[in-house]
């Protein structure tokens, strides 16, 4: 259930973080208290869900409603081909030539 987050800040650094559960998890108790997530309230879930993942992890200090006037744009990072676990096909079994039967 991982959500990679890609927030572009307005001085156009960017920073790449992983939604983490107890930031999902705020997120959820926040918007279940003022009626959930809905279409009215899903801009400000998603800004939400991306600062308290910083937020969390040390690297945004500054309280929610101050970060959002530092910040230009939050979306979802597309997945990288190295998040996904590709399975490779098992060879085939090389079989013996010049044997006779």
């Amino acid at each position: 259930m991982a959500t990679k987050l890609k927030v572009t800040y307005s001085d156009n650094r960017k920073v790449s973080i992983l939604a983490t559960p107890r930031a999902q998890v705020e997120a959820e108790r926040r918007f279940r208290t003022t009626g959930g997530i809905t279409e009215a309230t899903r801009v400000e879930a998603g800004y939400f869900l991306a600062w308290a993942s910083l937020h969390y992890t040390g690297q945004e200090s500054a309280e929610f409603e101050a970060w959002l006037g530092t910040i230009a744009e939050v979306e979802e990072a597309p997945k990288d081909e190295a998040d996904e676990q590709a399975v490779e096909p098992t060879p085939a079994v090389p079989t013996p030539t010049g044997l006779s039967s």
